[in-house]
């Protein structure tokens, strides 16, 4: 589930791109195999910037990570998107069928939360001819990356192999995301250091989500 500050539009353009390549890291770093990265990411990213196959998670995550873009910025053809990947109302059935949070229990403010950078190389022509992606699909049919390039990554859940980062902007993108995070600290608290209920780790359907593939 995607949301994004005032003015960002998470469903055209760079945004777009910011989608499909974190969501394919995470499908890849969970299934531990590069087939279910969506298609164009090989394209699109540097060997180094995905995630090699490996072993598969052992437990399947239940709830709704919810991931925020703070800003994009646009310098020449770099393109710079910062955000924060919530992952407080996310967990895993354990041993004794308890849901177990996959957030590390900290007391600390960030708690369940890590900001990300992605930086892209855009296309001369920035519309990229592509329609607006959204719809109830959670995954696209189709090419979404286009023109872009990935040609940098650090932070997030999955951290980049390529390295991660300046720790002053790391902090600092960490502070905004504390700042913009959905639910108050205590809520949020309670959920990385406990055993919650499945009812406080609802799905939520995919938003925007992406175009249903057309039938014939």
């Amino acid at each position: 589930m995607w949301t994004g500050e005032q003015g960002i539009d998470l469903v055209n353009g760079s945004a777009v791109v910011v989608r499909a390549y974190l969501e394919s890291v995470q499908l890849v770093e969970m299934t531990g195999d590069q087939k279910y990265a969506y298609p164009g990411f090989a394209d699109a990213v540097d060997e180094e910037l995905r995630p090699a196959n490996s072993e598969p998670e052992d437990r399947p995550w239940v709830g709704t990570q919810r991931n925020h873009i703070l800003s994009v910025t646009r310098s020449g053809d770099t393109i710079t998107a910062d955000g924060c990947m919530y992952t407080y109302r996310v967990a895993s059935l354990d041993s004794n069928g308890r849901y177990e949070p996959r957030a590390y229990p900290t007391k600390e403010p960030d708690g369940g939360m890590s900001a990300f950078r992605v930086t892209l190389r855009a296309p001369s022509d920035s519309a990229n001819g592509h329609q607006s992606e959204v719809g109830p699909a959670r995954t696209p049919f189709d090419d979404v990356f286009g023109q872009y390039r990935v040609t940098a990554y650090w932070g997030g859940y999955f951290r980049s192999r390529a390295g991660s980062g300046d720790g002053q902007v790391l902090q600092h993108i960490t502070d905004a995301c504390v700042a913009a995070a959905p639910d108050p600290f205590e809520q949020r608290l309670r959920l990385i250091s406990s055993f919650p209920p499945r009812a406080e780790l609802p799905t939520l359907p995919p938003y925007p989500g992406w175009p249903a593939k057309p039938t014939k």
